[in-house]
This record gives structure tokens, C-alpha cells and sequence, in this order.
């Protein structure tokens, strides 16, 4: 059986081998490790595929897809070899499996893809005296094949245009540039490179792409739209309880622990520590209002997670005692900052009666991210006593039931906030009356200035993921508001200090504006990225290697800009399309 492959009409002059080849492997590697979006860089958007084996053995199609997961079928290349424009790809896994794929690129991209599957061919070249062998398949003996032949058409005759000075050496540095964005080893290898090159360091207008400010507490209105480095080691310590899932994408993506210092940031910092030290407050009134409760309220993907995150940084770095320098004031009060971001997050509210009882899994839950909790707050809770002294209510143990003829247990006099948590801990029946204590015990607190930061708040104003049942058939929905740990910590009508990150996007779309137990003028927006803050990003992506020098423009950034809204995550994503 001889079967073509369709072309284009207008003349096609075939790519460097070498170039494709290596276009082909990191697709391969890509999809080893399940990195779906190196992948779909490699890939026409109008991909032309044809398929030739026995039914339901197209793997890399359904792999390509998303229909099947890369680790159902494991794709290992015995061999790899260029014929004209043709990559061809072979591999087995013994007698029952023998697949050979046949790619064809243009510009460096993948536009049509045969795959065989139990199937040998044959690829034959056109000549003078008929056709000729170009390459064969070798199953292994044994595996019961068939054996259709590839003829490819011949392209059309086309002059070769003179080349212009230099053009290969453009043309290698577009290689070493695509490879860099296709292989994460490469890209990682030569970003340690360019570390004593500090010329590439340079943000919008010449301005410098990295702030030389030791600290939050530190940070001004000058360092704005530049970005700030960290340490991986550093924020583990100070935020034990978990970095946002945001956060961690743009480390893993741009290969570094970077941030971009953002105007709403600063304000929202220096909101609270105008709190803590009233002197920097306007003695004439006319500063920006204060306010003790705040509800970063914005779309999906604006930073509001990683502005709370950093906000919890600051109120930390604060609490070791930072000295004032000449441009800014740092507040000499220590701010004691609870970061609720999992402890009490969405997945650990556990539902309310007359007992208080919950699901084995939530409550094993509480007990791990309590854990992290202590790992920063210890020694501050252990200098905190207790001021409330009412028995708490036990409900159910993780594994070992519900205690016998007990319903609450009292803490010893003279305990402390640590001893409370511990207890929680400990004896896992009292892990969600201990939660419910410590948000009374905090707002007894007066000594020390407290912030209570909460990731995720939206999820608190909807119905949870838990049901009771009504009926042998039927099951009623439980909204947050019934839940122990919510109604103990999402009202913010109260003199504490308290911020909570608000995303448009939930499970039922967007919530009323007036929300139950929130201050009228709680709501502070949180955007995406202005058109300045999207200049520092796109150059920040161009300098790690995210981006290709010889693509990257004023005109290009600007529509990545704003076919993502300003939107961080898909910016991060379209950078490497810009052409």
C-alpha cells in the first residue's frame, strides 16, 4: 500500500536536519515528563494527523490530545532519523507493541504527524531509474507487521535566495534561543551563564530590572516595577504554612525567586503599619484612610494570594525588630501575624451543631497544616496566656471514634496559646474546638499588635463541599456559614486587624458586593498588571530566557499585554509565542 503525504501548493524549502531533529526530541522529552505546555509550543494549532494500525492504538494521538495521560503509554525512541524534511521516529516495547511516527515541520513547527502502530514502512525517494530506498523500519523478529511504503512529493523547483552577511550566525543564535525556551536543562544552564553578565539586568527605559532593597520594610515608591529577590531557604522559614500555588508557578517558570514589587502592595503594607505606629499616621487627617479590615477583592490571577504572602513576609521581618534608616520609618513594634492560608483555608471547615463533628480526612488535615503553623509561631504563642477558660467541646477522634462519656475538656491555669494549639494537636477530638478557642483567645489579645490573614476568603461566602443527609435519598448542601471554624473566624465586624484575599471567580460566580459580617468599605480593588508593571514583567521574562531576544519588542509585549488583560498567569504563558 503506498500512501502519500499532503502538501501545501506553494513551495517549501525543507529545514536544517539538524534543527528538526532536535525539534523532535524535546517534544519527546517533554511529553516524558508530562510538560504539556512545552509540548503545544511545538505543535500547529491545525495539526493534520493520519493514523494506520489496528483500531484504538493511537497513543500519541490520544497522549497529544490530553484523552489518555503520559505515563499510560511511555514513549522510549530506539531511533530517530532525517529524510528530507521527514523526522521519523521508531521504538518498541517487544513483540506486541512496534509504533513509528513520521513528523513534518515548518519554521520550526510540527503542522502534520503520521502515526503507525504495528505497522513497518518503507520510505522511498524518487530517481532516474525508479524509486529508491531512503529508510526502512526494523521490527524485531517475530512481530507480525505489514509494510505500506511513504512516498514523499517531490517539492517544487524554487530558487534559493542569496544569503545576507551573517545570515548563519543569526541563523544558529535563533537555534541556541529556540532550544534555550524548548529544554528546561539548556534554559537552566545558560541562565547560570548570564548571572556575571549583569548588562542584561536592565528593565524599561534603562531602568534596573532588580531592586537593591534588603527588605520588605524597606521597600518605597522608587522600587516600584522592579523586582525583588529571595531566597527559596528564607521564605520556607518565614512562611512555613505553605507558599501560594501563584507564587510557586512564577518561580518554577522564570527559574527564579523573584517578585515584582507592586504600588498595591506598599499600600497595603503601609495601611497596617500606619496601625501599629500611629505616629506615621497625618497629623492633619488628610493621608489615605486606615483600615483595620481589609478584603483584597479582584479577578482570578491578579496577585492577591502573593500580595497577602508578602504582606505576611513584612509583618514578620517587622516582628525581628528592623531599625529605621534615612528614607523610610520602620514601625518599633512587633506585629504578632497568623497566616491562615490552609489551617483554616476552604478544606479544613468542619461542620457545627450541638457537638462539633467532622470527617476523618479534614480533620487529619487541621492536624498537618497545624503543625506548620507552630513552626514560625511558637515561641510568640508560648508568651501569649490564655484568658478563656471554658471547657472545649470534643467531637470525633481521627481513627479512634468518639470518646466515651466525656464532651469537653478544660485547660490547666496558667497555659499558654502554644499549650492550646498543642492541645489540638495532641488529642485530636479537641482539634476543632481548639481552632474556634484561639480565634477568642486573639482578640483578647492587647499587649501586641495582631493580624489575622486569610487566603482564599471568597470560599467562605458559598456553599462547601460537605452535605447532610435528609432523607434515605437525599442529601442537603452545607453552606460555610454552618461550618464551627468559619463562623469563629469570617466575620470582620471587630476592632482586630484582619485581611483576607477575595477572588470574582468561585463556584457559583461572582457574590453580591454587600457581604454578611464585612465593613461597608472593607473592598480595596487588587488589579492585574498596569501597562508599566507589564513593561518590567515582559522584560524580566526576556531576561530569563522566556521570551527570544530577536522576537522581543515594544510592539510585541504590548500584545501579549493585552490579549491577556494584564492577567499575570497567561502572561507568563504567551511570552514564549512572541514572534
Amino acid at each position: 500500500m503506498k500512501t502519500g503525504i499532503h502538501r501545501h501548493d506553494e513551495p517549501q524549502l525543507p529545514e536544517p536536519e539538524a534543527r528538526i531533529k532536535k525539534t523532535v526530541k524535546v517534544l519527546y522529552k517533554a511529553l516524558a515528563r508530562g510538560n504539556k505546555e512545552v509540548a503545544a509550543r511545538l505543535l500547529a494549532s491545525d495539526l493534520e494527523w493520519w493514523y494506520h494500525g489496528p483500531p484504538g492504538c493511537q497513543h500519541m494521538m490520544r497522549t497529544l490530545t490530553g484523552k489518555s495521560k503520559h505515563t499510560e503509554f511511555k514513549f522510549k525512541p530506539r531511533s530517530i532519523a532525517s529524510v528530507g524534511d521527514l523526522v521519523i521516529v521508531e521504538g518498541w516495547e517487544g513483540l506486541a507493541a512496534y509504533w513509528v511516527h513520521v513528523w513534518i515541520l515548518k519554521d520550526g513547527i510540527i503542522t502534520q504527524f503520521r502515526e503507525y502502530f504495528n505497522t513497518a514502512i518503507t520510505v522511498l525517494g524518487e530517481s532516474e531509474v525508479g524509486n529508491k530506498k531512503l529508510w526502512q523500519s526494523e521490527p524485531l523478529e517475530g512481530s507480525n507487521c505489514s509494510l505500506p511504503d511513504l512516498m514523499p512529493k517531490k517539492p517544487n523547483p524554487s530558487p534559493i535566495p542569496k544569503a545576507k552577511p551573517k545570515t548563519d550566525e543569526i541563523s544558529a543564535a535563533a537555534d541556541e534561543s529556540s532550544a534555550d525556551l524548548l529544554d528546561d536543562d539548556v534554559r537552566v544552564r545558560r541562565l547560570a551563564e548570564d548571572e556575571n553578565d549583569k548588562s542584561l539586568d536592565v528593565g524599561p527605559n534603562g531602568r534596573p530590572l532588580f531592586t537593591s532593597t534588603a527588605s520588605l520594610s524597606q521597600l518605597t515608591r522608587k522600587d516600584t516595577c522592579t523586582y525583588m529577590k529571595f531566597s527559596m531557604e528564607d521564605l520556607n522559614a518565614v512562611l512555613p504554612e505553605g507558599l501560594p500555588l501563584g507564587m510557586v508557578k512564577e518561580f518554577e517558570e522564570s527559574k527564579r525567586s523573584a517578585l515584582l514589587v507592586r504600588q498595591n502592595f506598599l499600600d497595603l503594607r503601609d495601611n497596617f503599619r500606619r496601625i501599629v505606629d500611629p505616629p506615621l499616621q497625618s497629623s492633619d487627617g488628610k493621608g489615605p484612610k486606615v483600615r483595620k479590615q481589609i478584603v483584597l477583592d479582584g479577578p482570578v490571577s491578579c496577585g492577591k494570594s502573593i500580595a497577602l504572602a508578602m504582606l505576611v513576609h513584612w509583618a514578620r521581618d517587622e516582628d525581628h525588630g528592623l531599625s529605621a534608616d534615612e528614607e523610610v520609618v520602620i514601625s518599633s513594634n512587633p506585629v504578632d501575624i497568623f497566616f491562615f492560608s490552609k489551617l483554616f483555608g476552604f478544606f479544613s471547615l468542619l461542620p457545627s451543631s450541638s457537638s462539633i463533628f467532622c470527617t476523618l480526612p479534614v480533620k487529619m488535615m487541621i492536624l498537618v497544616e497545624g503543625k506548620d503553623f507552630l513552626k514560625y509561631n511558637e515561641s510568640r504563642l508560648q508568651q501569649l496566656p490564655c484568658q478563656v477558660f471554658d471547657p472545649i467541646p470534643l467531637g470525633e477522634g481521627v481513627g479512634v471514634g468518639w470518646m466515651k462519656g466525656v464532651d469537653s475538656m478544660a485547660m490547666p491555669q496558667g497555659s499558654t496559646l502554644y499549650d492550646l494549639v498543642q492541645t489540638g494537636l495532641t488529642y485530636t477530638h479537641a482539634a476543632v474546638g481548639v481552632v474556634v478557642r484561639l480565634r477568642k483567645e486573639l482578640s483578647l489579645v492587647k499587649d501586641i499588635p495582631v493580624l489575622i490573614a486569610i487566603d482564599q476568603y471568597n470560599n467562605w461566602f458559598t456553599f462547601s463541599e460537605y452535605e447532610e443527609p435528609v432523607t434515605v435519598r437525599s442529601c442537603r448542601p452545607i453552606h460555610a456559614r454552618e461550618l464551627a471554624t468559619v463562623k469563629a473566624f469570617r466575620s470582620m465586624m471587630h476592632k482586630d486587624m484582619m485581611v483576607g484575599a477575595f477572588s470574582h471567580s468561585t463556584a457559583v460566580g461572582k457574590l453580591r458586593k454587600d457581604l454578611p459580617d464585612v465593613p461597608v468599605d472593607a473592598r480595596i480593588n487588587f488589579p492585574r498588571y498596569s501597562l508599566d508593571e507589564a513593561a518590567s514583567v515582559c522584560h524580566y521574562y526576556l531576561r530569563q530566557r522566556l521570551v527570544r531576544r530577536e522576537a522581543f519588542s515594544e510592539e510585541s509585549w504590548k500584545k501579549i499585554y493585552f490579549l491577556s488583560h494584564g492577567n499575570g498567569a497567561e502572561m507568563r504563558w504567551l511570552a514564549p509565542f512572541m514572534r
